[in-house]
């Protein structure tokens, strides 16, 4: 089933992503990769490209201190300005997640 997924990528939201991704590796110091689980709106988005949602529900396999100014401004692709922030607040075991998500997720 995962053989057939194909993500959009492409979209000023995923871009907005990536770039998110890559300020918290910096503000963090990474050394090594670390695995994060996608969920909500921006997850939904990476499968459709027409969910517009700026918050990111994001669990980490790995203990975290999350900066709260990570922010990265978008221009969505009809020319509205949006902020795309970490949701600090988020938290897996509120969310309806299925037991076997963390091994049936699908790398991105």
């Amino acid at each position: 089933m995962a053989d057939n997924v194909s993500f959009h990528t492409r979209t000023a939201l995923a871009e907005g992503l990536r770039k998110l991704f890559k300020q918290l590796e910096q503000r963090l110091s990474l050394r090594q990769p670390l695995t994060v689980y996608l969920a909500g709106g921006m997850a939904v988005h990476l499968y459709t490209a027409s969910r517009v949602t700026t918050d990111v529900d994001a669990e980490f396999a790995g203990r975290v201190l999350l900066p709260q100014d990570v922010l990265v401004d978008v221009v969505l692709e009809d020319g509205t300005p949006q902020v795309i922030y970490l949701d600090t607040n988020y938290n897996p075991t509120f969310a309806l997640m299925h037991e076997d998500y963390q091994e049936d997720s699908i790398p991105v």
